[in-house]
């Protein structure tokens, strides 16, 4: 059974002539008539009867059209899916990112892939470095975007790079001033330092201040960047953050500096083995570095 066949057989059923139907198939009146002919010959039963110059459908044809009307409803139904996914449309994109990229970044990278497929729906959920690796291989998750180092053996790496960490400072400061610091440019600031849970970030500036052999000045100890950014809002003290934590903080009389003397951030994006949305990931990878990349200074590093 062609679909040739069951279009024709339709086509004469909505208008009761072979001639009308060929017209409106733009093909022959007898090329309709085999159609019919070879339709019947599959079906083993008569579709129509000829009266009086007619074609008037039998009452198996009657019993048979509404089949073949659903039958074409479907492959539209299945050519207007074909299309949504042609148009990255009616699709989901799950995303999971470690605390410092839930900021302003991702949100905005997030909105401007949905306006471009405005029937397309991302979710972002915060979760540590060793859970995204595992819902993203599990399929739980379709793009994760975590901080180095984390084990990546059962996922793929779409990109990687790394960026300094940076100083958040008050305007007022004379850091505010400079194009970059310098470790023992710190050596004398009241320094906010992170709680134990920011254990990476902290081991990497503790270890940095040790090999310059800087003795740096804690006066404060918070659990978050947002926490520090208080206390540099009031002029008490400056930290040595992430850069998108930084970043995403460095507004009004807030300032962030980059870094030097200290090792630097490393970040990627990775993906399941044979994840179906990596064109989808990798859109929103592009849109995410076109923010951040006018920001930051960004470095691609093997994994």
């Amino acid at each position: 059974m062609k679909a040739k066949q069951l279009t024709a057989f339709s086509t004469v059923m909505q208008t009761g002539s072979m001639s009308e139907a060929a017209r409106l198939l733009d093909i022959s009146q007898p090329a309709v008539s085999r159609l019919i002919r070879d339709l019947e010959s599959e079906l083993e039963f008569s579709l129509f009867d000829r009266r009086n110059g007619r074609v008037v459908p039998t009452t198996a044809a009657s019993s048979f059209h509404p089949e073949v009307v659903r039958y074409f409803a479907g492959l539209n139904g299945l050519q207007q899916r074909a299309e949504q996914i042609r148009q990255l449309k009616s699709e989901q994109l799950k995303i999971a990112a470690v605390a410092p990229f839930n900021n302003q970044l991702v949100p905005a990278a997030q909105a401007a892939l949905c306006r471009q497929y405005p029937e397309l729906f991302v979710s972002v959920e915060q979760l540590s470095g060793e859970d995204i690796v595992r819902q993203v291989a599990q399929y739980q998750v379709d793009l994760g975007i975590t901080s180095l180092p984390v084990d990546l053996n059962e996922v793929s790496v779409l990109a990687a790079y790394q960026t300094d960490y940076r100083v958040l400072c008050h305007r007022d400061s004379w850091l505010a001033q400079l194009p970059e610091v310098m470790l023992e440019d710190l050596r004398r600031e009241a320094l906010i330092r992170l709680t134990a849970r920011n254990q990476l970030d902290r081991h990497r500036v503790d270890e940095a201040f040790r090999e310059q052999l800087v003795r740096p000045e804690y006066s404060f100890e918070v659990a978050h960047a947002g926490m520090a950014a208080g206390l540099v809002a009031e002029n008490a003290g400056v930290a040595v953050l992430d850069p998108f934590s930084a970043l995403a903080l460095g507004v009004g009389d807030l300032v962030s500096v980059p870094l030097q003397q200290a090792p630097k951030f490393p970040f990627a994006f990775v993906v399941a083995e044979q994840s179906r949305q990596q064109e989808l990931a990798g859109r929103f990878i592009d849109s995410l570095l076109s923010r951040i990349g006018t920001r930051l200074s960004l470095e691609p590093i093997d994994t």
